[in-house]
């Protein structure tokens, strides 16, 4: 007799006749080791069950740590850009005042609609556009380019 599967476990897994013993006499000890081979197989599987969960939550945590990890990126680089489109309002507000200082230098007054005028409106829009720290109405420069 043989249980199959159960080599190198420990457990005995074959019966048969000896000189001194039939098998016939050996029974009850065959029905002993097929339990101990239930048990041990039992004890495997649960084993392995177990190990399955913690390798499934291990790829869990992995998946919301990478998970996590690009959601920051994404902020990361969101704040970046803020800042990029912010030292670029700061630059075009820093270009109008410059401009608008020579004006006065050479005219004393902005008169209000005249060209210069309109460009400074225009151009501080365009500053308030791109700074994220101010709501601006929204321009045709924020819009997607559809194609035919």
């Amino acid at each position: 007799l043989r249980i199959l599967d159960m080599e190198g476990t420990g457990v005995r897994n074959t019966w048969s006749d000896t000189g001194t013993r039939r098998l016939e006499d050996l029974l009850n000890s065959f029905m002993d080791g097929l339990i101990t081979a239930a048990l041990e197989k039992r004890a495997r599987r649960i084993q392995r069950e177990k190990q399955n969960l913690e390798w499934e939550e291990r790829r869990r945590r992995a998946e919301e740590r990478a998970r996590q990890r690009r959601e920051e990126e994404l902020r990361v680089k969101n704040l970046e850009g803020q800042v990029a489109d912010w030292g670029r309002a700061q630059k075009i507000r820093q270009f109008i005042a410059e401009v608008k200082e020579r004006a006065l230098k050479e005219k004393s007054v902005i008169e209000a609609g005249s060209e210069l005028d309109k460009w400074v409106i225009w151009a501080n829009q365009q500053a308030d556009r791109l700074d994220p720290r101010v709501k601006s109405p929204p321009s045709i420069l924020d819009e997607k380019e559809e194609g035919w």
